[in-house]
């Protein structure tokens, strides 16, 4: 019955992180759920904050607790904690190597016991939560009052819901960074431009917009081709095609057709973008108006 009931809070957990964008607001309720249904006194996530130049700490980000145990959300212990100062090094080992942690507090090692027989804690179950190739950090599980034998069935099912967890946060991070990336694509002075691999427009930034006089509603899903001033011989597309499908970077001057149908002479940059595999998915095209320094040029002849 408590296997279904995990189960259950485990298909809860997966809609509302991976269908609903707003999960942060529902935390609260997947951790009652997880922990109503476990059956357990306490279930809380603790985040890794990775440290450049040290050993990273760990801080408590999210808590649930039943009716009588006392919450730690706000005790500055659970802040930017040190595992191995704690005691806690070989949890710190085992976390690194994706490995859960579990046991009735009398069996832990000595140096393990503190933090947790402190408030009572008679077993702990402890599950790596990993953000993509990240680990992020992990979720634990307290059973206070008496001690608690984890089924393999428990374990995999709460496995299945830290795994969930990982996925919801790397969403959340990849989402923040290309909020970044496209608020820095959208002010550089560059002409921008992103393409599939048969040259698909899916992005321009309005430096592109200017300099073109196509607008983003225009441009997309159009081919880069609609700036093609047929100025260049069919050797130097060719040699183009060549050299980022092989994954270089190619590098030149263009003469470039405007919508309105003038010229002009843009210094260009297309890089390869390649997948997890290593196999091109995307060019980026990037470029600068260099008609008034190609007309200086011809003035100097």
């Amino acid at each position: 019955r408590r296997r279904d009931a995990i189960l259950q809070a485990v298909t809860f957990a997966s809609e509302q992180f991976l269908k609903s964008p707003a999960w942060p607001t529902t935390i609260q309720e997947v951790l009652s759920r997880l922990g109503k249904a476990s059956q357990v006194s306490r279930v809380y996530i603790v985040q890794e904050n990775a440290a450049p130049n040290g050993p990273s700490t760990h801080s408590l980000r999210y808590e649930w607790t039943a009716p009588g145990f006392p919450p730690q959300l706000y005790n500055s212990l659970w802040q930017d904690l040190s595992l191995s100062q704690k005691g806690l090094g070989r949890w710190e080992e085992r976390l690194r190597k994706g490995e859960i942690i579990k046991g009735d507090i009398k069996n832990l090692p000595e140096s393990e016991r503190g933090l947790l027989a402190s408030l009572g804690v008679c077993s702990v179950l402890i599950v790596p939560i990993t953000a993509g190739n990240t680990r992020w950090g992990f979720i634990g599980f307290d059973q206070a009052g008496h001690e608690r034998d984890w089924a393999s069935i428990e374990i995999d099912s709460l496995k299945t819901a830290a795994s969930l967890m990982g996925a919801a946060f790397h969403r959340v991070n990849t989402e923040s960074e290309l909020i970044k990336l496209t608020g820095a694509l959208n002010q550089t002075a560059d002409s921008v431009a992103i393409t599939d691999k048969n040259g698909v427009i899916e992005y321009v930034n309005p430096a592109f917009e200017a300099l073109t006089g196509y607008t983003q509603q225009e441009a997309l899903g159009q081919n880069l081709r609609i700036l093609n001033s047929k100025k260049h011989p069919a050797s130097f597309f060719q040699e183009l095609w060549r050299t980022i499908s092989e994954g270089r970077v190619f590098r030149a001057e263009f003469t470039n057709c405007r919508k309105d149908g003038s010229l002009y002479c843009q210094s260009e940059t297309i890089t390869p973008i390649r997948d997890a595999a290593g196999r091109v998915t995307h060019f980026i095209s990037t470029g600068r108006d260099a008609t008034e320094k190609r007309r200086a040029e011809v003035r100097l002849r």
